[in-house]
């Protein structure tokens, strides 16, 4: 009986004689394997990441929903000449007229106007 390479299953061959133990090793293996798999996939749906966009004037102040509270938030101009800035859930949560909220972030407007790209990690 041969096995194959990653997982090591049981190939059975024609002239193998026919038992259940092969089968049930593989459903063990397999088992073992899909737990695993399951732990990670649990680990990251616990973050999130959102990406978006977004057009300002420099007199208006923009509070964007995102359904979460981020720990992070980065906000880049693509106009002009672009800037930048990144604010963190830390003690203060805020950063150059970049405010995180419990459901998103805040901007003031004053910072430029124009098209925007952001990230938020949640």
């Amino acid at each position: 009986m041969q096995q194959t390479e990653t997982y090591k299953l049981n190939l059975i061959e024609m002239s193998d004689p026919f038992s259940p133990q092969a089968l049930n090793e593989n459903t063990q293996k397999l088992e073992a394997v899909v737990e695993k798999m399951d732990t990670r996939v649990t680990v990251l749906e616990g973050h999130k990441a959102v990406f978006g966009s977004y057009n300002s004037k420099l007199s208006y102040d923009l509070t964007y929903e995102l359904g979460f509270r981020p720990k992070a938030v980065i906000v880049c101009s693509v106009g002009g000449s672009p800037k930048m800035t990144m604010a963190t859930d830390s003690e203060y949560g805020q950063q150059n007229d970049l405010v995180i909220t419990d459901t998103g972030f805040f901007i003031h407007s004053i910072y430029v106007s124009g098209p925007h790209v952001f990230i938020a990690f949640g």
